[in-house]
């Protein structure tokens, strides 16, 4: 069901976010991803600083979107910033395997009180989709690391966050 955005979602609910095993995030070999895998982009950073809210990573409520349409709609993106162009044919580099985690939010809210900071999950539906699972969209914003604080806690609040994920199919 379609929510306003920046409505903050519920403890109970959970969402998940998707990293590709394999990728910059998850390189082969490592038994589990890369914490900066919930880090905020550069583009969300700049979206976030245009509209004047908190960025925030990308991820999907558990019970609006199914794993099969975030990566449709992550597709669908990918391909609309690519004017449609797709991998050489001579490129024999194995795809990579999309992988989603998810964490209650009420887990993600303690974990950023515990790091002292202020994180939030709220929601973000993609109103300019038609496609199925668009309206699940939120972002938890919290997670770009502030002005003065260091490096070191901000990969521990990461490493927890991340710690605290399960696997979602």
């Amino acid at each position: 069901m379609p929510s306003e955005p920046y409505t903050s979602l519920r403890d109970a609910q959970r969402v998940f976010r998707i990293v590709e095993r394999g990728g910059g995030h998850w390189p082969r070999g490592h038994q589990e991803p890369n914490p900066s895998f919930m880090v905020p982009t550069k583009a969300d950073k700049e979206e976030a600083a245009r509209i004047g809210r908190v960025p925030g990573t990308s991820v999907w409520d558990v019970d609006e979107t199914t794993v099969g349409q975030a990566l449709a709609i992550r597709e669908h993106d990918r391909l609309e910033r690519s004017d449609g162009a797709t991998r050489p044919a001579e490129d024999d580099t194995p795809p990579h395997e999309p992988w989603a985690f998810a964490i209650g939010v009420a887990a993600a809210r303690r974990i950023g009180a515990q790091h002292g900071r202020e994180v939030d999950v709220v929601t973000d539906p993609r109103a300019d989709l038609t496609l199925p699972g668009a309206h699940g969209h939120a972002l938890i914003e919290g997670l770009a690391r502030p002005a003065g604080h260091s490096r070191q806690a901000q990969t521990a609040l990461l490493k927890d966050l991340v710690e605290a994920m399960s696997r979602h199919d």
